[in-house]
Order: C-alpha cells, then structure tokens, then sequence
C-alpha cells in the first residue's frame, strides 16, 4: 500500500529478472517509485505520460521502453491496473454506485469501467461485489458465529 491506500501491485505484472539485452533501457529503483507514484496521484484525473516522462527528465519514447523494462507492464498498462486496484478497494469498502466508482477511478463512463475491469478481472463489477460481499459473510476457520433470534 502507498500513501493513497491503493495496493498498486496487486494487479501488476512482472517480469523483472527476465532475459533482456545488457543494453536494454531501465529506470532505477527511484525513477520507478516516482513515476509509480505520480500515475497513482492521477487515478481520478487521467494519466500523460509525458508528463512522468518530462518529470524524470526523459523522452516519453525512453520513459515508456524503460518503464516496461524495468517493471514488465507498459505504463499505461500499470496505470489501468492502477485504477482497477483502486475500483477494488472501493467495491469491498462502499456503497457507491458503478457510476460514482467509475468517476472516481477516472474511467469516461461506467460502460467503459465495467468493461475494463472484466477485461483484467474476468468478471464484472457487480459479480465481484457480490461476491466478495458473500465471502466476508462466511465464517472463517476457528471463528465462533452466533445466532441471535429474536422473538
């Protein structure tokens, strides 16, 4: 979790450590937490990578290759799963509509939230509400439940 609360790498795919050429471009460690964090403050707003490429000082073309090298997603990609962190969090923890979410994470409509989040998540916004709604209904191991009648 980063200061926004958003799991930014819950979603992330890696392949950090894979084989690339000794001369393939890479952000260091710093450059990749700034520009993690700067596309994360622009969940709500929409993301330009130029802007985190000027902001690291680097052409959108180099930010863009070494980002991916560095991270194993393009920027955009990390940026989108980003979003769907935070349509997550959001889901499990209120009661707001698909529409405020999809205002919320910075998504055009909720036609196009809904879409994206199947796209990652392989089942639809409100699938995934009542389900995680259910589970947390579900005792857990060794936990005692009580029923409570009233008359």
């Amino acid at each position: 979790m980063d200061e926004t609360g958003i799991d930014l790498d819950v979603l992330s795919v890696s392949n950090v450590g894979a084989a690339l050429p000794s001369s393939a471009a890479r952000l260091a460690p710093w450059q990749v937490k700034l520009a993690k964090k700067g596309m994360a403050e622009q969940i709500a707003t929409g993301m330009r990578i130029a802007d985190i490429a000027v902001h690291l000082d680097l052409s959108v073309t180099h930010f863009s290759k070494a980002f991916r090298n560095s991270v194993g997603v393009a920027p955009y990609r990390w940026f989108l799963n980003a979003k769907i962190a935070h349509a997550l969090h959001l889901l499990a923890e209120t009661r707001w509509s698909l529409a405020e979410i999809a205002n919320a994470c910075g998504f055009s409509s909720q036609g196009h939230f809904s879409k994206s989040f199947s796209d990652i998540t392989g089942i639809s916004p409100t699938q995934w509400r009542r389900r995680h709604r259910e589970a947390s209904l579900q005792p857990r191991a060794g936990q005692t439940v009580k029923v409570i009648h009233e008359m």
